[in-house]
């Protein structure tokens, strides 16, 4: 069996609806639809009826960066 000690699984920087929010400077609902259309990965779900959406902090911001650099390029 090969050792595996010293390789750890890769992490990913979990945030929520709201902190996504802010990165991405729109509102719940944008975010909601911005999951459900596949713009934004969701990468999980909390337990519960009303379970928060869980995002990839990595891609949230390069959704910004797109964000930012269309609205550098458009007049």
């Amino acid at each position: 069996m090969p050792d595996r000690s010293n390789h750890m699984a890769p992490t990913v920087d979990l945030i929520g609806s709201a902190e996504a929010e802010v990165i991405l400077d729109i509102d719940r609902a944008t975010v909601t639809r911005w999951a459900a259309s596949g713009r934004l990965k969701l990468v999980g779900r909390l337990s519960g009826t009303n379970g928060a959406l869980l995002f990839d902090r990595a891609q949230v911001s390069a959704v910004a960066e797109e964000i930012k650099a269309s609205k550098a390029t458009t007049p």
